[in-house]
């Protein structure tokens, strides 16, 4: 039980009773010395806690960054390439999950940047097509006679367009066949020669078609 001691300490004391004659005998021992090793191991156990605690937090830490950085990194990418800046690419880095997600990334923007480039050129290019028509039609609308007009349209699309033959096709008077009128280049050439024709009502011709639907 515990006690006061003599001089005051806190004490840690027992007894035994030796019977005859009515004796007993009295231990006592001061409370630090009695539970000394039982306040060791509390301590070292608080200190051992102590520092698995600081050394998990330092760890959690660590991971956090480790795992956080390479996200906002690639947040922080994404953000400016979809502000236009289209040549930049995320630099993969981290945990596997974040370098595979980083290079899917980069992938994607690869792919998307061609896509626009094709288109871009396409827009070009088409653009280019349509002012050169616009020529060809002032040109065309200068010219008066049937004849000339026609060889003059299949040789200026002939060669603005790199085609390797034009044809221009005319209806006859009975509204059944489309005759080669005029053509550019050695097929045209010869395909006028021979004085080849379609009919109108055929299916498989690209030519009676255009001609049937306008």
């Amino acid at each position: 039980e515990l006690a006061p001691g003599i001089n005051g300490e806190r004490v840690v004391s027992t007894y035994v009773e030796l019977g005859e004659p009515d004796w007993a005998v009295v231990v006592e021992t001061p409370i630090l010395e009695a539970y000394q090793e039982l306040i060791w191991r509390l301590g070292v156990s608080t200190v051992v806690l102590l520092l698995v605690a600081i050394f998990a937090a330092v760890a959690g830490i660590f991971a956090a960054r480790r795992l956080t950085a390479p996200v906002l990194s690639l947040t922080s990418t994404a953000t400016r390439i979809a502000e236009g800046e289209l040549d930049l690419e995320v630099q993969p880095e981290g945990p596997t999950e974040i370098v595979r997600l980083g290079t899917a990334f980069n992938s994607m923007n690869r792919q998307l940047g061609d896509l626009i480039d094709s288109l871009e050129q396409r827009i070009e290019a088409r653009t280019q097509r349509l002012e050169t028509v616009a020529n060809l039609g002032e040109r065309f609308l200068s010219i008066l006679n049937v004849d000339e007009l026609l060889a003059e349209m299949v040789n200026r699309i002939k060669d603005t367009f790199d085609y390797y033959h034009v044809h221009v096709y005319l209806l006859d008077n009975k509204g059944e066949n489309l005759t080669v009128a005029q053509g550019a280049g050695t097929a045209g050439a010869e395909m006028k020669a021979r004085g080849h024709s379609i009919p109108l009502a055929t299916t498989h011709s690209l030519v009676a078609p255009a001609a049937r639907t306008g």
